[in-house]
């Protein structure tokens, strides 16, 4: 699979002016990256406790699916213990212990940080939020905000799961489980990367 690289941010409705927006959002001020291979060595770590396979290569033939949940018990052990926070439910809680997992770390040496953040943006300025809106069903968000006083939280739309991922895991192999995750991670980037600019911007 070739290396990604994350798309430029698109200019935000925010009455701010064209420069300005371009000077900030697109420079790596404003850009979360993955590390290069963390992601690799976090799939790796769900490849080790099926079949102890030593490479992607050997998981891809060797190891059976696996769920969401599975890696989050990896990379997160701790994550079911919390019951979930008000107004959030099972998905809930697993996409919040996700998005900790991939903007702020695995709990595991051999994976640690999965991204490298911009500058005036450290770790625990992404988290999971859920809103409500006209008494209809909860809809799931990333949300960025600026470690300063008053700041504004901006949102997106979380991505979507693919089934796979919240099926039995014999439904599957390996490698379906595996893009699946590597496309969800990359979207969750994605999308916040288009988002932290506004942050920056309704703070400067």
């Amino acid at each position: 699979m070739p290396p990604w690289r994350p798309r430029a941010p698109l200019p935000q409705e925010s009455g701010i002016s064209h420069d300005t927006f371009k000077e900030t959002a697109m420079t790596p001020l404003a850009m979360h990256t993955l590390r290069p291979g963390a992601l690799d060595a976090a799939l790796l770590l769900v490849a080790r406790r099926q079949h102890g396979a030593v490479a992607l290569v050997d998981a891809d033939r060797l190891c059976r699916s696996f769920t969401l949940d599975e890696a989050l018990d990896i990379w997160m052990p701790s994550w079911r213990e919390d019951s979930p926070p008000a107004g959030m439910g099972r998905m809930s809680q697993r996409l919040h212990a996700l998005t900790y997992c991939i903007f702020v770390g695995i709990w595991d040496d051999r994976v640690g940080f999965v991204l490298e953040h911009p500058e005036r943006l450290n770790p625990k300025c992404v988290t999971f939020a859920i809103t409500h809106k006209d008494h209809g069903h909860p809809r799931a968000h990333l949300a960025v905000q600026v470690p300063a006083p008053d700041s504004a939280r901006v949102m997106v739309s979380f991505p979507r799961i693919d089934d796979i991922l919240l099926a039995n895991p014999r439904s599957g192999t390996f490698e379906e489980a595996r893009r699946s995750t590597e496309n969800l991670v990359y979207r969750m980037v994605e999308r916040v990367n288009l988002i932290a600019p506004a942050a920056l911007l309704l703070h400067s």
